[in-house]
Parts: structure tokens; C-alpha cells; sequence
């Protein structure tokens, strides 16, 4: 598009006649408003690069503060000391971390003896239950042919008493028809202890 300066546009308004269309004047108006906007486009365009370029001055003056730099330090040394407890609490951690885990291990391992112990122990009492249900067996057992020996001593010594005299009156008999005696080879010498 072609551009017409102020002076250029004055000679064509004042050359139209008066029945000429007037979309021919706007026409050269918008021309003229779009070549001065044109025109000022990169004075826009500079002003807006002076501002960012002083912004930026601003902020370099501004990080080159004493104050400001000072702060920095002070905020980078907190951060060294906050860092290093971080780490000191860090390498703690690990640690409780690692004897928990150690301690963890070792009650299970205790935890495991101390189970094989009452299972031993029960198995054991059941051992003692049965050595005392033999021992209770043995001892009645004893008591009952303590019982039966009792009563098989009194039994040989009543028959012990019916033999003798027996024994006496068929030797005295057998004699009377001129008989041996009998031939008594009958050992009895398990009752002396108790016929006394």
C-alpha cells in the first residue's frame, strides 16, 4: 500500500468535484491513519526496549546492593547449617533405622527359641505326665501282689496246719500194716519266716 503524506492528500480533496463518490475521501483517510500508524509502529517498539532495558539496570544496581548481597550470604550460610543438621539428623535416622531392624531380627530369633522351649517343655511334661501315670501303674501293681502275697502266705500256712497233722495220722497208718512212711519230699522253707 502506497503512503500520501498530509500535503499530497490536500491537493486530491480539493481536485474532487463536487459529485465525485465520497468513498474515495474515506478511502484516502483510513491510507493516511494506517501510514501514520506505520510510522510510529518502532518508536513503540523502542520505547518498550528502553523500559525492559532499564528494568534490567534496575535489578542488576539492585543485585548489587551491599545489603542485598549481604542478605544473600547470611540466607546461604542458613542454609549451609540447616543442610549439614539435616544430615546430621539423616545419618541418626539410618541408624535407628538399621538397629531397629537388627533388634527386630534378633527378637524374632528369640522369640523363636523361646517357642522350641515350651514346645520341649510341654513335650517333656507330657513325658513326666506318662513316667508318673508308670510310676502310679507300678505302684499299684505292687500294692495289689503286695495284697495277693498276703493272702497266699496266710492260705499256705492254713494249709501248712491241715497238712502236718494229716501227714502224721496216714504215716501213723501206713506203719500199723507195716507201711513205709510217706516220702515226703514236700520244701517248705519259704514259710519258716512267716510260720514263726
Amino acid at each position: 500500500m502506497t503512503s500520501s503524506t498530509p500535503d499530497e492528500i490536500s491537493p486530491k480533496i480539493s481536485n474532487c468535484s463536487p459529485n465525485e463518490d465520497d468513498d474515495e475521501i474515506h478511502q484516502n483517510q483510513d491510507d493516511h491513519i494506517s501510514a501514520n500508524s506505520i510510522k510510529h509502529e518502532p518508536e513503540l517498539n523502542c520505547e518498550l526496549n528502553d523500559n525492559n532495558q532499564i528494568k534490567t539496570n534496575e535489578q542488576s544496581d539492585l543485585n548489587q546492593n551491599p545489603l542485598v548481597i549481604l542478605k544473600k550470604l547470611e540466607i546461604i550460610k542458613d542454609i549451609k547449617i540447616k543442610t549439614s543438621e539435616l544430615e546430621r539428623i539423616k545419618s541418626k535416622l539410618i541408624e535407628e533405622v538399621d538397629i531397629i531392624e537388627t533388634e527386630a531380627k534378633t527378637l524374632e530369633s528369640y522369640e523363636s527359641e523361646l517357642d522350641a522351649l515350651i514346645k520341649e517343655k510341654l513335650e517333656q511334661m507330657e513325658i513326666l505326665r506318662q513316667i508318673q501315670d508308670d510310676i502310679q501303674t507300678m505302684e499299684n501293681t505292687i500294692k495289689q501282689t503286695i495284697e495277693e502275697k498276703k493272702r497266699s502266705v496266710q492260705n499256705a500256712i492254713q494249709l501248712h496246719v491241715d497238712y502236718e497233722p494229716l501227714k502224721h495220722q496216714i504215716n501213723d497208718l501206713r506203719e500199723s500194716v507195716g507201711l513205709d512212711k510217706l516220702n515226703d519230699n514236700l520244701d517248705i522253707s519259704i514259710l519258716e519266716n512267716y510260720l514263726e
